[in-house]
């Protein structure tokens, strides 16, 4: 078939992208965790009566983005996908369009990038006895500043140790190019509790005992 034009993609590749990306090249898009980027891509074939169609490594690649597609020739590709601060960093797939030629086809491959940016996250909140620490620990930026400084190790680095005397929310803001740029993480601190038993005892065997326990402040038991 030395006649069998190639499908391609029209230019610009990318088209229709959510407000909330930019677009760094053909191939490129740029995003904070959190945002949905949305775009189309439209294939062509110069043999009009040629059936293009197209296929991704989208379930192995980014198993959450949803690919979906129109038509036949030109036919048009829909990506979907909601990022999450799990999918920080570059995520690539490919993306093949192909024609139904006999008998040979006629196809190309093209692979985007999808760089996703941290937003900042100064993780769960804790709940802590009174009198221990517990070690924060923020993402999301290249320097940090936590306020208030009160109680913690140092407030100018991403994970400082915590030992508050009082419960304490604890803001932290980074150099993150997402907004927003901070986060609060509350640690919660408790009286630490006493517990008490019955003393040690014996009894014949097929007899019982009563069992008996206190805590202080209240709370619940579990015997094992």
């Amino acid at each position: 078939c030395p006649n069998n034009n190639i499908p391609f993609l029209s230019t610009p590749f990318i088209t229709n992208l959510s407000a909330t990306c930019t677009q760094i090249d053909n191939n490129s898009i740029e995003v904070c965790a959190g945002n949905t980027v949305s775009f189309d891509l439209t294939g062509v074939e110069l043999d009009t009566l040629d059936t293009i169609t197209m296929s991704t490594n989208l379930s192995t690649s980014i198993p959450g983005a949803v690919f979906t597609t129109t038509g036949f020739n030109p036919v048009t590709g829909s990506f979907s996908w909601t990022t999450t601060i799990a999918d920080a960093g570059l995520n690539t797939f490919t993306l093949t369009i192909e024609d139904n030629a006999c008998p040979i086809l006629g196809k190309q491959t093209y692979a985007f990038d999808i760089l996703v940016f941290p937003s900042t996250s100064a993780g769960q909140d804790v709940i802590l006895c009174d009198g221990d620490s517990v070690q924060l620990n923020a993402s999301g930026g290249t320097s940090f500043s936590w306020s208030p400084a009160t109680g913690l190790s140092n407030a100018a680095i991403s994970n400082p140790v915590a030992y508050p005397t009082t419960t304490t929310t604890y803001v932290v803001t980074a150099d993150s190019a997402c907004s927003p740029n901070w986060d609060s993480i509350t640690v919660f601190v408790v009286p630490d509790f006493g517990l008490s038993v019955n003393a040690d005892t014996t009894i014949c065997y097929g007899d019982n005992a009563q069992l008996s326990s206190a805590v202080s402040p209240a709370g619940t038991y579990t015997y094992s």
